[in-house]
C-alpha cells in the first residue's frame, strides 16, 4: 500500500508533488493506493496562491491537475479515498477519481464554485460517473455541503464508517482490492474519453477565471468575505 497525503489546498507545487508520489507508487511494488488528508481531506485550489502566481502558473496548475485526476482514475492500482473531514471543489474530484471512497460521519462534501461565478467543470466528468445527474446538479447549484450519509445515498461515497473504525475499514477494503492483478485493474479502469472531458473542463475554468465578476468574487473571498454570506 502507498499513501498520498493531500494538502489542505492545492497549489502548482503540491499537485506536482502528488503526481511524483503517484509515479513512485506505480513504479514500485505497491498493490494499492490510499488518498488521505489531515484535518480536512482537501479544499481544492488555493485561490490566493493561484491569483498571486499569475495566469501562466494557473494554466500549468490546471494542466497538472487534469493529469493527476486522469492518472488516478485510470492507473493500474486500485485506489481508495479515506475522507475524514471536509472535501470541497477539487477535493471532491480527487475522491471521485478513486475506485472506493470511505467516509466518516465527520466528512462533508461541497461544490461551491457557482457562488464565485465559476463551475466545477474539471471534476464534473468524475462526479458524473458516480452520482445521478439530478443529485450532482443540486449539489453544484446550491453550493451547500452534504454529509457523508447523503453523499453515500447519492453514490459519491461507497461506505460510511465511524471515525474510530475508519482505519480498520480501510485495511479490510484494501485486502479485497489488492487481490486483483494489475493488468486486470488497468483494463477495468480504462476510460478512453475521460482525458478529453477533463481537458475541456480545464478550458472552461480558464475562461471563467477571466470574467471580472469571478475575479472580484475571488478577491473578496481572499480578503475574508465569503460569497455564500451574501446569498
Amino acid at each position: 500500500m502507498h499513501t498520498l497525503t493531500l494538502p489542505a489546498r492545492l497549489t502548482v507545487d503540491s499537485i506536482a508533488s502528488l503526481d511524483g508520489e503517484l509515479t513512485a507508487a506505480l513504479d514500485g511494488d505497491a498493490r494499492a493506493l490510499v488518498l488521505r488528508g489531515g484535518e480536512v481531506f482537501c479544499l481544492g485550489l488555493d485561490l490566493a496562491a493561484a491569483t498571486q502566481e499569475g495566469a501562466d502558473a494557473l494554466d500549468a496548475g490546471l494542466d497538472a491537475f487534469v493529469g493527476l485526476l486522469h492518472r488516478l482514475r485510470t492507473c493500474a492500482l486500485p485506489t481508495l479515498a479515506r475522507v475524514d473531514g471536509h472535501c470541497v471543489a477539487g477535493g471532491t474530484g480527487l475522491a471521485a477519481a478513486c475506485d472506493v471512497v470511505l467516509a466518516t460521519e465527520r466528512a462533508r462534501f461541497a461544490l461551491p464554485e457557482a457562488l464565485f461565478g465559476m463551475v466545477p467543470a474539471v471534476v464534473w466528468p468524475l462526479l458524473a460517473e458516480r452520482m445521478p445527474g439530478r443529485c450532482l446538479r443540486r449539489l453544484a447549484l446550491r453550493g451547500l455541503s452534504i454529509g457523508a450519509d447523503v453523499a453515500c445515498a447519492q453514490g459519491l461515497v461507497d461506505r460510511v464508517v465511524l471515525s474510530d473504525a475508519l482505519d480498520k475499514a480501510v485495511l479490510a477494503e484494501l485486502r479485497a482490492l489488492r487481490r486483483a492483478a494489475p493488468s486486470s485493474v488497468a483494463w477495468i479502469k480504462r476510460s478512453p474519453s475521460l482525458l478529453a472531458a477533463l481537458q475541456e473542463g480545464a478550458q472552461v475554468t480558464r475562461q471563467r477565471l477571466q470574467d471580472p465578476f469571478v475575479a472580484e468574487a475571488v478577491r473578496r473571498f481572499i480578503e475574508g468575505s465569503a460569497p455564500w454570506e451574501a446569498a
